[in-house]
């Protein structure tokens, strides 16, 4: 198994179009990961996501190691998994709404224009618990135009069933 190619804070925010300065008030910061290969361990470039609880308290970072691919995330140690955004849970909570994406960068760009958004770490990572997180507010799934999207809005409808679905176009970055 080869390393993945790295990745910088620099690099992220070029690729999502959003000011590193942004990023960094965040908490994303540059790091590194500790790669196993068949040659042994590799330092890898990787950008740090912090994962807070309501409180701000970290409860585990997520490194992203690539820029794309289907391995470009991996996660340190921590507490269970969690939404992303959960620091902003009483702000979200004022607005009456919630709009849930998949990831964090669909949160950051959220964010930078002022949208109540949490995410869920991955198409298929959302657990039933997380639904009384968003009781009482009118919620919103952001659905890709891929049939991940599709299953990734319908595994959250299960949970919550006045959840409404913004379907994503197909030019859609």
């Amino acid at each position: 198994m080869s390393a993945p190619p790295g990745c910088t804070l620099a690099q992220l925010a070029d690729a999502k179009r959003l000011p590193v300065e942004f990023l960094s008030g965040l908490g994303l910061r540059d790091g590194q990961w500790s790669e196993k290969t068949q040659q042994g361990p590799v330092g890898v470039p990787a950008v740090v996501v912090p994962y807070r609880g309501t409180d701000g308290r970290r409860l585990r970072d997520r490194y992203r190691t690539a820029l794309a691919g289907p391995d470009r995330f991996r996660w340190g140690r921590g507490e269970d998994l969690c939404l992303y955004g959960l620091w902003r849970l009483t702000e979200i909570t004022a607005t009456g709404w919630a709009l849930l994406v998949e990831g964090e960068s669909d949160c950051w760009t959220g964010w930078f224009y002022d949208l109540p958004v949490l995410g869920v770490p991955g198409a298929r990572a959302w657990k039933p618990q997380w639904a009384e997180l968003l009781e009482g507010l009118e919620v919103f799934v952001w659905c890709e135009p891929d049939e991940g999207g599709a299953n990734f809005a319908a595994s959250i409808a299960r949970d919550i069933r006045s959840l409404r679905v913004v379907r994503a176009g197909g030019d859609v970055p």
